[in-house]
């Protein structure tokens, strides 16, 4: 059965309303393939943000970090009203704007009301693609895309506002991923978990493919990106209809993005090491024969659909004692790691705030 996206249904009358041309505006017809905006999904530690900054080094192409829009506001969208309300826009807008995800960009100081009086187009649609064109007139660049891992959950919604969009899924060894994972503050510390992560980011992004025209998605393999990065950005390129960019060496090249990343916390640090292939089978010698075993015995069938062999026979169940560490350790070391990481705390609370306000003023206009 195939998947929806859990947001389908508010985004509806905003799919009916951005079909409509924008008020007092004849229809325009949608925007050239080569010029679609794309967005790069994949799960958590995958490759995504060094795939982020190749494609930001072309001298076409900017990619902002993380936006989360479609995950953070896509289920919010209703609670805002009929955009074509101006005081309904300016408030998704000054939202938008002061969202801790948003504000890392690093834009140029705008109010809500000059950003909706620069629009055209009074949709979500408009609203978006008025964000990233900031930003790409910033970097003196014409076309724009996005990086959001979870955003893999959110294909519907994407082609629901940009039905032209090329979706590129960065696909990497699961067990690399879960050993990478257990490393980070954020996502699953317990094995069973990262397993059923990853699981969880693959299907969705393939799911997503089957709405799409070959044309429109796109998988890479890290491992291929890493061996062999001039010849995987060809390939994505020719994809995305761009001419060849610079040659990347060894090395990510330096850029405002790369420059900014680094400032945002050690799970950004791989992207000041040269580009190579060490990482690839971390886990052979990173994780443990027991931890193996977990992983492929959720996500065996799925490793070897795409491509990756199994060391272990993949048969195996959870212990007591490890149900309980395991929830402890998920439970409670992951949000004690985030509350040393202020940032990634006031997106959290923000978001919550922001759902919370929305439902009490909706409630109280209804």
């Amino acid at each position: 059965m195939a998947l929806e996206s859990p947001f389908d249904r508010p985004m509806r009358a905003e799919r009916r309303r951005a079909a409509r041309p924008a008020r007092g505006a004849p229809a325009s017809p949608q925007p050239a393939a080569a010029g679609a905006p794309f967005f790069i999904v994949g799960c958590h530690r995958s490759g995504t943000t060094l795939l982020q900054a190749l494609l930001d080094a072309h001298p076409r192409l900017c990619v902002p970090p993380e936006s989360h829009v479609f995950n953070r506001f896509g289920p919010l969208v209703p609670l805002y009203g009929d955009l074509e309300q101006p005081g309904n826009l300016r408030r998704l807008v000054k939202d938008l704007l002061r969202d801790a995800r948003i504000q890392r960009w690093g834009l140029e100081e705008i109010s809500a009301a000059q950003f909706c009086s620069e629009m055209t187009e009074h949709t979500v649609r408009g609203v978006v693609t008025h964000l990233f064109a900031r930003y790409a007139a910033m970097e003196g660049k014409p076309r724009w895309g996005d990086k959001t891992p979870a955003h893999a959950f959110h294909i519907p919604d994407i082609l629901a506002v940009f039905p032209e969009a090329k979706i590129i899924h960065l696909l990497r060894d699961g067990r690399d991923v879960a050993e990478s994972l257990l490393r980070m503050f954020f996502g699953p510390n317990r094995i069973d978990g990262a397993a059923h992560a990853w699981s969880a980011y693959v299907l969705a992004a393939r799911e997503g493919a089957r709405r799409l025209p070959p044309g429109q998605f796109l998988e890479v393999r890290y491992e291929d990106l890493v061996a062999a990065p001039q010849a995987a950005l060809a390939r994505i390129l020719a994809f995305l209809g761009e001419a060849e960019g610079p040659v990347i060496g060894g090395a990510v090249p330096a850029s405002s993005l790369t420059r900014r990343h680094l400032t945002f916390g050690k799970h950004f640090s791989g992207l000041a090491d040269p580009i190579s292939s060490a990482r690839v089978g971390a886990f052979r010698t990173k994780l443990t024969g027991r931890q193996v075993a977990i992983f492929e015995s959720i996500a065996g069938e799925l490793l070897t659909a795409c491509g990756y062999p199994r060391v272990t026979a993949g048969q195996t169940e959870l212990t007591f004692s490890e149900r309980v560490t395991f929830s402890v350790t998920d439970r409670w070391l992951r949000y004690w790691r985030k509350l040393r990481e202020p940032h990634f705390l006031k997106i959290e609370v923000q978001g919550r705030v922001r759902r919370l306000t929305l439902s009490v003023r909706k409630a109280r206009l209804s």
